[in-house]
């Protein structure tokens, strides 16, 4: 802990490469001169020290010297990486929330203490919805409602006013008539690309409203044909913006399994988790479960599971 953040240093290949893990959360179970293998955890992702969102602040370094491990626009040559992950190159939503109360203050990223729905009573009423993006350059967002017969109760370009520069966001706001009941569509576009398809309801009286459970997830391992070389991923999918009817925060509760013998679980707002290294040998099977929660109701649980050869 420093007073920039709180951070882990690996040191590997002799003290030659350095990564650097940083804004972790306070209480790290970690100590100086404590080895550690593939796929251990470091920490939990957080805001800590100078910070003004929650992220991984991650820094490769070859000597004192930081270096890009992405092959890329950033670096010419081979990735870094065993296995680099594919980039976005387009924008895309990373979440997207309707409430009916005005965003602001810590109702707005990073805390995030709005009161979300995804259920209206019928009548008129205030929409506030807000989409969180990635990759997004700014411009107008073209903002369609269309109601359960398909008629489109707007189809209008409104204006964005961007409230960040790595992450950013867009909140929006409608007085609407919303007179039929059943699910009505909202979908938000920009340069001709859809970002945001999402439902909600409308019902005909407050006493009907409900939370609902979570949409169900898929579950994948991989690599898809493991050795015991392998730090194995545990990767759920599912919809950035539609995870959950009501647009709760949403948690998942990975456990492992190394043959019948549970080898670790967690509760992590991340859609990926992983295995220690070494944890399985040769012949055993392992499996994932993964259980979608909204913080009161839980959805389906989904798992997968390979043979280790």
């Amino acid at each position: 802990m420093t007073a920039v953040d709180n951070h882990v240093i690996v040191a590997s290949f002799g003290g030659q490469i350095r990564t650097v893990y940083g804004h972790l959360r306070k209480f790290l179970h970690l100590h100086v001169g404590q080895h550690v293998v593939a796929g251990q955890q470091l920490g939990f992702t957080a805001s800590s020290g100078h910070s003004s969102w929650p992220h991984l602040h991650f820094t490769a370094k070859l000597g004192l010297t930081p270096y890009e491990p992405f092959a890329g626009p950033c670096r010419r040559g081979p990735s870094y990486w065993a296995s680099q992950p594919a980039m976005p190159q387009e924008p895309y939503a990373r979440d997207f929330t309707l409430s009916p109360n005005p965003f602001g203050g810590r109702k707005d990223p990073p805390w995030d203490e709005a009161v979300r729905t995804g259920t209206y009573v019928a009548g008129d009423r205030d929409v506030y919805f807000r989409v969180e993006l990635g990759f997004f350059g700014g411009g107008p967002m073209h903002v369609t409602l269309v109601r359960p017969d398909g008629s489109l109760a707007l189809d209008a370009d409104r204006q964005t006013e961007l409230q960040g520069i790595r992450n950013t966001w867009a909140d929006f706001h409608e007085r609407l008539v919303l007179d039929q009941t059943g699910q009505w569509r909202i979908r938000l576009a920009a340069g001709g690309r859809t970002l945001v398809d999402a439902p909600f309801t409308v019902v005909g009286s407050l006493s009907t409203v409900r939370n609902r459970r979570p949409n169900p997830v898929s579950v994948s391992i991989l690599p898809e044909h493991p050795t015991t070389a392998d730090v194995l991923q545990c990767i759920v999918s599912t919809s950035l913006v539609t995870e959950d009817p009501d647009f709760q925060i949403m948690r998942y509760r990975y456990r492992w399994f190394v043959g019948k013998k549970r080898a670790r679980a967690i509760t992590s707002a991340g859609l990926s988790d992983v295995l220690r290294h070494r944890l399985a040998h040769s012949g055993q099977t392992v499996r994932c479960k993964v259980t979608p929660s909204d913080g009161r109701l839980s959805g389906p649980a989904a798992s997968a599971s390979v043979r280790l050869g």
